[in-house]
């Protein structure tokens, strides 16, 4: 199964990855991107539904691209969810946390609560979506089809 976002191949070093507050117990799960380089998916963003097993991928916008450290990145999904008429998109962001042992790590943050999140499990794309997820890409020129 191959993912294209603007015609490249994205679906390989690709994976979902579920987590679970460790404040509030509240679960989702996002995709992560691996590869050798990061340069195949730099302006490449996912967002998560809130509603049902469904991951949204396209690109920045060069101003995001060009802010993106500076700017919340919850905007970015509220752009992506008013350019598909939705509402339930939002973003797992990374954030910095402070362990017990004192080791500083940057990992997923509950949307709901900002607390650290715990990765349950991971399934590859294709897994994903044979167990009924869907992923949907779309460029920022175009509406899905």
């Amino acid at each position: 199964m191959a993912i294209y976002l603007d015609g490249e191949n994205i679906s390989t070093g690709g994976q979902v990855e579920y987590y679970r507050c460790d404040e509030c117990t509240y679960e989702t799960f996002c995709l992560q991107l691996y590869r050798d380089t990061d340069s195949v998916y730099i302006g490449i963003i996912s967002v998560t539904s809130t509603d049902k097993a469904e991951i949204v991928i396209t690109r920045l916008t060069p101003h995001e691209f060009q802010r993106f450290g500076r700017i919340p990145k919850q905007a970015i999904a509220e752009r992506i969810n008013t350019f598909l008429g939705r509402t339930d998109l939002i973003y797992v962001a990374n954030k910095q946390f402070l362990l017990n042992n004192g080791e500083m790590v940057f990992e997923k943050a509950c949307p709901k609560c900002q607390a650290h999140m715990s990765r349950n499990e991971h399934k590859s794309l294709e897994t994903f979506v044979s167990e009924g997820g869907k992923v949907i890409t779309f460029s920022i020129h175009q509406r899905p089809a």
